[in-house]
């Protein structure tokens, strides 16, 4: 979350090592002032709880309020991700190809960066 850049989801890879001063010129966004969202405001616009909290999840963002990042090597040719299905007590996989499928189809252009 940064106020002026407004609100972004990213997810990476379970090992990648994201900077936080690094993150506003990776996102094409002026200011520096990034933090975790809090509980109220995930489950606001995402629907989601801390914890629970998923690329899935902007099929509820239906305001459009909420940018998606992803991990370029999540969607990389043959990539399997496993995630939340918007709940922590499971996991499900499915392939980069069809998470982008996902989320373009729920209105959700991601922003594909490099966390390497």
């Amino acid at each position: 979350r940064e106020k002026k850049a407004g609100l972004f989801l990213l997810s990476v890879r379970h090992d990648a090592k994201v900077d936080m001063k690094a993150l506003p010129q990776l996102l094409g966004v002026s200011g520096g002032n990034f933090r975790m969202a809090d509980s109220a405001l995930m489950t606001e616009k995402l629907g989601v709880a801390q914890g629970s909290v998923t690329p899935l999840a902007v099929m509820n963002d239906t305001e459009g309020a909420v940018r998606l990042v992803l991990d370029k090597t999540l969607v990389a040719d043959g990539a399997t991700v496993a995630l939340h299905p918007c709940t922590n007590t499971r996991t499900c996989s499915i392939s980069g190809a069809e998470l982008l499928a996902f989320v373009n189809s729920h209105g959700h252009e991601p922003l594909l960066a490099d966390f390497a």
